[in-house]
């Protein structure tokens, strides 16, 4: 008999020994075909992992120019403007019913917080109650992360503008041996 028969009458019987044991765990059987099965459909469907359009409503407890700023940035390609909401109740309600994907709550004094250089919380709602949205929200919420931090970095820079440049310290970067 040679190695190369050897071998493989070897690899068929390993073989035949994990058929057998994996027909008797019928929960792992069922798992394996579950994540097969998902993962194709999802290399197969072409299922977009970005955002598009995703519904936001705004509740702006500060109604300023600042403010306002902001919410501009939430615009196509990435989110759809539903509005800007009332009350706390409003905008519960809209997630709720599915109406919309997120709320942007804006606390009040987030002009003049900002302005003063204290730091301001920006809450972002998500309506996360089913797988598919729960992607969604979570790319959502992602997005809306980067918007607020370029918002704040921004912002940031306008206050260096206003600064007296000559009255910041200066770093010497001296090396001793």
């Amino acid at each position: 008999m040679s190695g190369l028969t050897l071998w493989l009458r070897r690899i068929g019987a390993l073989t035949l020994k994990e058929l057998k044991q994996l027909s008797r765990d019928p929960v792992l059987l069922v798992v394996i075909a579950y994540f097969f099965t998902a993962d194709i459909y999802i290399a197969g469907a072409g299922i977009r992992m970005d955002l598009s359009n995703a519904s936001i409503a705004v509740l702006d407890h500060d109604h300023s120019a600042t403010s306002r700023e902001l919410i501009h940035r939430f615009r196509p390609p990435y989110f759809s403007l539903q509005g800007e909401l009332d009350s706390d109740r409003q905008a519960t309600a809209l997630l709720d019913r599915g109406d919309v994907l997120a709320v942007l709550d804006i606390p009040p004094d987030f002009e003049r917080d900002l302005r003063r250089g204290r730091n301001v919380t920006v809450q972002l709602r998500i309506d996360a109650s089913n797988a598919t949205l729960g992607t969604l929200g979570t790319l959502a919420t992602t997005y809306a992360g980067q918007i607020v931090a370029r918002f704040g970095e921004d912002k940031a820079i306008e206050q260096m503008g206003r600064l007296d440049l000559r009255r910041l310290p200066v770093v010497i970067d001296a090396h001793r041996v």
